[in-house]
């Protein structure tokens, strides 16, 4: 083999070993950044990062959504994104959160529970998806009782709340719930 062989052979070396680092760095660059969006999305806020040393922590304003005030008179009434979550129950309690509910039950028309977060998700399940099935009326100030239609079954969604729920905001709780039910299942 002459030098000018061999010397081309390394460059070929080279410029493949250059290539096959452009691409894996393009592909380390599109994973991070639907990582990015992602956590842009859910509202994730990352881990503090060292600065010279020293940590440096995420401003407040982050980690907390942003709040405006409730119409109806029942508190406040979070911006929060409660789909983009790690898995199905913490988007029910995102939900329950953003409200400043007392608790949240999804369950079937039988009784079983399906998610719930707060109170007795049991109990709540058993008692008021027979109260649904009859039409019968709940006799408590604080607690809703709705239809969710899935395809092949209905749900029964209850909402529990320490004061009576105005109906224009009881419809927002039920289309929150019915969304984050429709992206988990």
């Amino acid at each position: 083999m002459d030098n000018v062989t061999f010397g081309i052979m390394l460059l070929q070396i080279v410029v493949l070993l250059i290539a096959l680092a452009v691409f894996v760095g393009c592909v380390i660059a599109i994973y991070l950044a639907k990582i990015y969006h992602r956590m842009k999305v859910s509202g994730t806020v990352l881990p503090p990062v060292m600065s010279a040393g020293r940590p440096v922590s995420a401003p407040a304003s982050a980690a907390v959504p942003p709040v405006r005030k409730s119409e109806q008179g029942m508190g406040t009434v979070s911006d929060r994104d409660v789909i983009h979550t790690r898995d199905l129950n913490e988007s029910i309690r995102a939900v329950l959160e953003k409200y400043g509910l007392d608790g949240i039950t999804v369950a079937t028309r039988d009784g079983l529970v399906v998610t719930g977060y707060g109170g007795d998700t049991q109990a709540d399940a058993a008692t008021y998806s027979h109260i649904y099935v009859t039409k019968g009326s709940t006799g408590e100030e604080g607690v809703r009782v709705f239809g969710i239609k899935r395809p092949g079954q209905e749900l029964v969604g209850i909402i529990r709340a320490q004061q009576k729920i105005p109906e224009s905001r009881s419809k927002e709780i039920e289309d929150d719930v019915k969304n984050v039910l429709d992206w988990w299942l």
